[in-house]
């Protein structure tokens, strides 16, 4: 009787202690469930937040192309920044509005900033020296359920995402020979040439212009403020394309390739964009002409000179171009625009220095070349504003000479012209380019 009495008080001790593990497990098991809503609540806030951090980084880098001043700049990056953040983190997105506190901020920073430029361009020491990064930063705060019997009521969720660029030096280089007017193309070169450069920053970017047609133009020397009063694009239009101006693809390359390596940066990206419709058909170089006698001469020019021959073409056979004739010896430099004064009948008046051509075609330029001297193989050019430099022309490889740019081959109908760096070299033929390694 007693040991049962002892074994019923003791299995009501046992009774009693499973239900206090009962509910101290569900108490638990309810805390771990109110964290895990809270914790996956806090993550979809962090994963919007990310989202939103990195598309204002790379819209607002694409927004520095936009505007004139530092001003403009950065009301046109704030502006996308904060229109792209809206679109993807939505003002009160998944509760987020209930705690109260939101944060973002956006910054450009570089090794260098001008001193025009307003507080949104900061300096950053550590970054390579044409280097630019935009940084976005984010807080946000997400309510809690559960938390909160802990005495946590929010949780601060933290993004920040960045957007790199190196500065640009870019000279666009314009064929405004007349096959772009003959076909009704001009117009399209224009205005994609417009609308090309407004994808460059006006303060830190650097834009040329050069325009070839038989001769070629530094229009604009490579340099910042480009956009300033539309001057590049004001340049672009007033160029007027006559009936008769030919490809002289090589010159306006040339002036190009100078154009780098006059301002010579090596943090930047630089590169030469070409506008052409096809094959060259002219070459500039400096050559041994008949200074007396009958027909074409050049009496004061000492018996050399640079100028540009073009050939003649029958262009019967569509996309097939044939030379079959010398035209022309015409000045090398064609002048600002319009060129030739805007003529619509040409662009290459006769070089002044000469005379005795049958007309500004000089379909008898070859008697001007004086026949006891060989094809030239290299001279010196002299832009405006730099020093000279050897155009070299090698017309028998695999001989040949090397100019202070490379290698200028001229054949039958390949021309040859340095574009990028002295190590390498891009071969324009029939309208394709390819580059190839120099010679050792």
């Amino acid at each position: 009787m007693g040991t049962q009495y002892i074994s019923s008080i003791r299995r009501g001790k046992r009774k009693g202690q499973v239900l206090v593990m009962i509910a101290m497990l569900s108490a638990m098991s309810l805390g771990m469930a109110g964290l895990a809503v809270d914790l996956v609540l806090a993550y979809a806030v962090k994963t919007f937040l990310s989202t939103a951090t990195d598309a204002a980084a790379m819209g607002g880098m694409r927004a520095l192309e936009r505007g004139v001043s530092y001003s403009d700049q950065e009301e046109e990056v704030q502006r996308v920044t904060q229109m792209l953040f809206d679109a993807n983190f939505p003002n009160g997105l998944l509760l987020t509005g209930n705690t109260g506190r939101f944060e973002q901020s956006v910054h450009i920073a570089s090794k260098q900033v001008d001193p025009g430029a307003t507080s949104m361009f900061q300096t950053d020491t550590s970054l390579e020296p044409g280097m630019r990064e935009i940084r976005v930063n984010a807080i946000a705060e997400a309510p809690t359920f559960f938390m909160r019997f802990f005495g946590m009521n929010k949780v601060t969720v933290r993004s920040s995402a960045y957007a790199a660029r190196r500065d640009v030096n870019v000279v666009v280089v314009l064929d405004r020979s007349a096959s772009l007017k003959n076909v009704g193309a001009w117009d399209d070169v224009q205005n994609a040439a417009i609308e090309f450069i407004q994808k460059f920053d006006n303060n830190r970017d650097r834009v040329g212009l050069v325009t070839f047609g038989t001769g070629a133009n530094v229009d604009y020397p490579l340099s910042t403020g480009f956009k300033t009063g539309n001057v590049i694009k004001n340049l672009i239009q007033m160029q007027t394309v006559p009936n008769s101006a030919y490809t002289n693809s090589s010159t306006g390359l040339w002036l190009a390739y100078s154009e780098l390596m006059r301002v010579n940066d090596a943090n930047a990206l630089n590169a030469i964009v070409f506008f052409t419709d096809g094959q060259p058909s002219a070459f500039s170089a400096g050559f041994k002409v008949k200074t007396g006698g009958s027909g074409p001469r050049c009496p004061t020019s000492g018996g050399s000179l640079e100028g540009t021959l073009g050939a003649g073409q029958d262009t019967s056979t569509w996309n097939s171009p044939q030379f079959y004739d010398i035209r022309g010896f015409w000045k090398r430099q064609a002048g600002p625009a319009p060129v030739n004064s805007g003529s619509t009948v040409l662009d290459h008046p006769q070089n002044p220095v000469c005379t005795g051509f049958t007309n500004d075609y000089g379909g008898n330029a070859e008697y001007v070349l004086d026949p006891n001297e060989s094809w030239p193989r290299d001279w010196s050019a002299s832009e405006a504003g730099s020093t000279a430099k050897t155009f070299c022309i090698d017309d028998n490889p695999p001989g040949g000479c090397l100019g202070d740019a490379g290698d200028f081959r001229t054949r039958t109908t390949t021309l040859v012209s340095t574009t990028t760096a002295p190590t390498t070299r891009t071969r324009i033929s029939a309208g394709r380019t390819y580059t190839t390694r120099p010679r050792t």
